[in-house]
C-alpha cells in the first residue's frame, strides 16, 4: 500500500484498499530503510509528490500529524519537498509540522 500511495497511477489501488476497510494510517516497519521505518501512507503519498492520494487520504480521515519513527510530520516532508501545493493542502485541513507539535505538548 506503501508503494501505491506514492505513485498517482496506483490511486485505484488505494481506493479499493480503503474501501475494504484498510487502515488509512497504516505505518511501514521498514527494516532495510529504517529511515523510512514508521512512515504513513500520508507520508509516502507526500514524499511522492501524489497530490490525489493526500486527497483521499484526507477524505478517509488519515492522521495529517502522525510522526514517523524519525520523528517527522507529512508537513515536515511537503515543506522539506517545497511542494507548496501540497503544503497548502495539509495545511488548510489542519497539518503542522514536527515543531509545531512539539511546540504545542503533542
Amino acid at each position: 500500500m506503501h508503494q501505491a500511495a506514492r505513485w498517482e497511477k496506483n490511486i485505484e489501488y488505494l481506493k479499493e484498499y480503503f474501501a475494504s476497510g484498510g487502515d488509512v494510517n497504516l505505518k511501514t516497519s521498514s527494516w532495510f530503510y529504517p529511515e523510512y521505518a514508521g512512515n504513513t501512507l500520508l507520508h509516502d503519498a507526500v514524499e511522492g509528490g501524489n497530490i490525489e492520494a493526500v486527497k483521499l487520504l484526507i477524505e478517509n480521515e488519515a492522521d495529517l500529524n502522525r510522526l514517523s519513527n524519525a520523528g517527522r510530520a507529512p508537513m515536515d516532508l511537503a515543506v522539506k519537498l517545497d511542494d507548496n501545493a501540497l503544503a497548502d493542502l495539509l495545511r488548510k485541513n489542519g497539518a503542522k509540522t514536527a515543531g509545531e507539535l512539539k511546540a504545542e505538548g503533542k
